[in-house]
């Protein structure tokens, strides 16, 4: 250890042993006090280590509902064969002695000396992490912001809500009348799905270009422009400019392969410029980084975080996010992206769209209909998810079928609800989905895009 890494480690005041007495000796009085204390501390913030040891031994004895005072303390650690690491019997007695009133401040200054701790080891930490070969910057500054975090939250544990505070919070909200979640550019979905719910792991799948990148997109736009949501695209798959002249092509109804051939008409151009206004004022942000890991998708939203709270996470596509290290084979792999996607979700109280690739399964069935158990690698994609959207088109696999130019949305997995499918209308050339039930008389005139091409 270096001299500086030395400087960093917290030595304990001269008030923190007696605040750290009073805090025990008040606990191992009564059940009552020991759990008032443990909404305060828990035994990992305790300087002495036999402090740590008799609160954790009086904090058994309460959560078994079991009387608590020195005597069924004492029997307790006996039990526990912890005695000795307690510093025996009489040192019982010497803690409850020290007990005196506004036991409160103590605990407090007992919290407040573990975090003071734990900032030191925090920034210990990020000094080896700097020093260590093979640095890496965006998993670095992610593990930084994860450990200062962590070491500055407080300290307070009494945040677990009572039934009747639950119940009255969820009434209220019902009163509200707002919407479960977040609205979906089409409302035969949104009205299958209840919207996009924080906390979330939705996975859309498909054989490729079926159009997985085309509905990843629009459902990105739609948030950032209409709904005016922080969103984060993370495409490996696209460039951001590429997405970029999709969304442009998606909202002008200007054909993409026009667009790209830069074969535009007066018309179209006119249709460009007022999209070109929208586009750019939404609230979509593109990392179209080909190395992208979980750690930069967390290094992104904490940046995002500081400007307004981002409220969506599309991810293109699982297979091509860099694997995290140690996984033994790429089952595994999968499966530590899938869950690290879903504590994403929590960690950030939002909804994470994740794109992922079926495996062949479908294409020996005679109707070709996916089935969530094709999806690639693992198994944990299917556990972790809270929705899976199996995408399908006929016109995929039969050019000449009747059902040209229409999407089935199979809602293979709903926490929250049946499942179901829902079919759109797929308009390729204009790179997006819309309802089969037009909203004006003008979107009725799309196109198959069997016709025209196919999709991402």
């Amino acid at each position: 250890m270096t001299a500086a890494q030395e400087t960093l480690i917290p030595q304990p005041g001269p008030d923190l042993i007696p605040a750290e007495q009073i805090t025990i000796g008040t606990a191992i009085r009564s059940r009552q006090a020991c759990e008032a204390v443990g909404d305060i501390v828990r035994p990992e913030m305790f300087w002495r280590p036999a402090h740590a040891v008799i609160l954790a031994a009086a904090l058994r004895l309460a959560e078994a509902g079991r009387d608590v005072d020195p005597v069924a303390v004492l029997t307790e650690l006996t039990r526990a064969g912890d005695l000795r690491a307690a510093g025996g019997g009489p040192y019982l007695h010497t803690l409850v002695a020290a007990v005196v009133p506004g036991w409160q401040h103590h605990a407090r200054r007992v919290a407040a000396d573990h975090r003071r701790r734990a900032l030191g080891a925090a920034a210990m930490s990020i000094l080896s992490d700097v020093a260590a070969p093979g640095f890496d910057p965006d998993a670095a500054f992610d593990r930084a912001r994860k450990l200062i975090e962590d070491a500055t939250v407080p300290s307070d544990t009494g945040n677990l809500r009572s039934m009747r505070e639950l119940v009255v919070d969820v009434l209220e909200d019902l009163e509200s009348g707002k919407p479960r979640g977040m609205s979906l550019p089409w409302q035969d979905l949104t009205d299958a799905l209840t919207g996009l719910v924080p906390g979330q792991l939705v996975f859309v799948a498909a054989r490729p270009a079926v159009g997985k990148s085309i509905i990843g997109a629009q459902l990105a736009a739609y948030a950032g422009a209409t709904l005016g949501v922080p969103t984060l695209l993370a495409s490996m798959e696209m460039t951001a400019e590429e997405i970029t002249a999709r969304l442009i092509a998606a909202e002008s109804r200007v054909s993409l392969s026009s667009l790209l051939r830069r074969e535009l008409t007066d018309g179209d151009w006119d249709r460009i410029a007022r999209a070109a206004g929208k586009v750019s004022d939404s609230r979509l942000v593109i990392d179209d980084s080909a190395g992208c890991s979980l750690a930069r998708i967390r290094a992104r939203l904490r940046g995002m975080a500081r400007d307004d709270k981002p409220g969506l996470l599309v991810v293109d596509y699982l297979g091509l996010l860099e694997t995290p290290d140690g996984a033994e084979n790429r089952q595994n792999a999968v499966a530590a992206l899938s869950r690290g996607l879903k504590l994403i979700a929590r960690e950030f109280d939002l909804p994470v769209v994740v794109l992922a690739q079926l495996n062949r399964g479908s294409e020996h069935r005679p109707d070709k209909r996916p089935l969530p158990s094709d999806l690639r690698d693992s198994g944990a994609q299917e556990a972790d998810a809270d929705v899976i959207l199996l995408l399908h088109r006929e016109d995929a696999y039969d050019r000449e079928s009747p059902r040209a130019g229409e999407i089935d949305v199979i809602v293979a997995k709903n926490r929250q609800g049946p499942p179901c499918t829902v079919t759109l209308a797929f308009q390729g050339h204009y790179g997006r989905a819309v309802d089969m039930a037009p909203v004006c008389e003008s979107e009725r005139g799309w196109t198959p895009s069997s016709v025209i091409g196919g999709a991402a």
